[in-house]
């Protein structure tokens, strides 16, 4: 189950381009929100399940941003930002990347940096690492 499920999708942006096959792609200043999720950036794309829930949603740009509030109400947040951040919804991962530096600032206030971070956004785990490196990205957990 996703972390936004039950929760309505709302996109504001200056363009929409409505694909088949249940993928839209909306430009110019994006925010979309979802219950405790917001995504911000440039080039918003969205892909949705057959039943036209969101599956992913990809925001690319100078700087594309996620924030996930922990709990309803509460100041604990998720901040990922870099030139492509994604949330694939279906496994409650946000993938920020970057070729100079991504960077998420976890609910302690620590932050991780690195080419590729993926972040449980259930568990609230996050793995750095160099996207280019020979052995993939290296761990640096992070547990609340």
């Amino acid at each position: 189950m996703s972390i936004a499920d039950q929760q309505a999708l709302r996109v504001e942006s200056d363009e929409q381009h409505l694909e088949d096959k249940g993928v839209s792609t909306y430009t110019g200043d994006v925010v979309v929100t979802q219950g405790n999720l917001v995504v911000k950036g440039n080039t918003v794309t969205i892909t949705r399940t057959a039943d036209g829930s969101a599956d992913v949603i990809t925001s690319v740009g100078n700087l594309a941003y996620l924030e996930y509030r922990v709990r309803a109400g509460s100041p604990e947040k998720i901040k990922c930002w870099g030139s492509t951040v994604q949330y694939q919804a279906q496994k409650n991962l946000c993938i920020v990347t970057d070729d100079a530096e991504a960077k998420v600032v976890d609910t302690d206030g620590k932050t991780h940096e690195g080419q590729k971070i993926v972040v449980n956004l259930l568990s609230l785990i996050a793995t750095t690492g160099d996207v280019s490196g020979p052995d993939g990205p290296q761990p640096h957990i992070h547990s609340k």
